[in-house]
């Protein structure tokens, strides 16, 4: 969780005596990771999302790939 959420959630956790350790992770996972996630999931699309390289995704996950543009709609 990112600290700045810290002020709005500690309250709670004091108040049931659950300790904060806070460790740092960057939140991104691996192309591996990705694919194995991907091919348990077997989605109808995979919509690249957070990424630079978009046009990549065809390539990495070799399924139905969805890219849309900031703003756009997409109805599933």
């Amino acid at each position: 969780m990112w600290e700045g959420y810290l002020p709005q959630v500690k309250p709670f956790w004091d108040k049931h005596s659950v300790p904060i350790v806070m460790i740092h992770s960057s939140g991104h996972a691996y192309i591996e990771e990705l694919q194995a996630f991907v091919n348990a999931m077997k989605p109808k699309w995979v919509i690249p999302n957070h990424t630079f390289y978009p046009e990549r995704y065809p390539g990495i996950f070799g399924r139905n790939i969805l890219t849309i543009k900031d703003g756009q709609t997409v109805e599933l």
